[in-house]
């Protein structure tokens, strides 16, 4: 049974017993929650400074109920990730955030929102396949893209399975996998064993592999 930590308008935490699950219907509340109801400081699709007037530490404050109801809905995935799918077309603004090392400023959506978290849960394989190339650029398996063309043909045939199961198909795909010319024949070898031991997780205690994954807007 999943413990659950709900937050108000404010952001504010509101502990509850851990015998209380989270509930559906408190998961649609939250997703209501990313979406900001101020207008957007920007149209741009990326902007390098923000406007004038507006700082990260404001919007960071502003946010802050954003990133309580992004980091519930991901602690409490296994309710959760019915209602995320569900919104992953949601275009309604929910917040500004500084991508890495670019330091430039995005606008994320609501269903952006809810597709990290729900992407982050499933491809748990993610970390062990991906790497830099010669030139520098980050690379890695889809086994969504690759395997199955894409997230509706995957879901379509996938809806009725469980997050453990999820999880799982990725990771045994991401196993089989040929080496991708990124990693060396040494350094593939151990991201197999990575994956290998996680499957093997899965598959002993029938539960998926936690994630952890909150919400940072800015690097500083």
């Amino acid at each position: 049974m999943i413990g659950f930590v709900a937050f108000n308008d404010l952001g504010a935490k509101e502990p509850r017993g851990k015998s209380q699950p989270v509930t559906v219907a408190e998961c649609e509340r939250l997703v209501e929650q990313l979406a900001n109801p101020d207008p957007p400081p920007f149209q741009e699709d990326y902007v390098l400074k923000l406007p004038k007037g507006i700082t990260t530490a404001a919007l960071a404050k502003s946010q802050k109920p954003i990133a309580a109801a992004y980091d519930a809905l991901s602690k409490n995935i296994e309710v959760s990730f019915p209602v995320l799918i569900a919104h992953m077309d949601d275009e309604r603004y929910s917040h500004v955030y500084e991508v890495g090392p670019s330091a430039v400023f995005q606008r994320r959506s609501v269903g952006e929102c809810c597709a990290i978290i729900a992407f982050k849960h499933i491809d748990v394989y993610q970390a062990a396949v991906t790497r830099q190339d010669a030139e520098g650029r980050r690379r890695a398996l889809s086994f969504i893209d690759e395997a199955c063309g894409g997230f509706e043909n995957w879901w379509k045939e996938r809806h009725e399975k469980n997050l453990a199961e999820l999880q799982l198909e990725g990771l045994d795909w991401a196993s089989g996998h040929v080496r991708p010319p990124y990693f060396t024949p040494q350094e593939w070898e151990a991201a197999r064993q990575k994956l290998s031991q996680l499957a093997t997780q899965i598959r002993e205690t029938g539960k998926p592999i936690p994630v952890e994954d909150r919400l940072r807007f800015f690097s500083r």
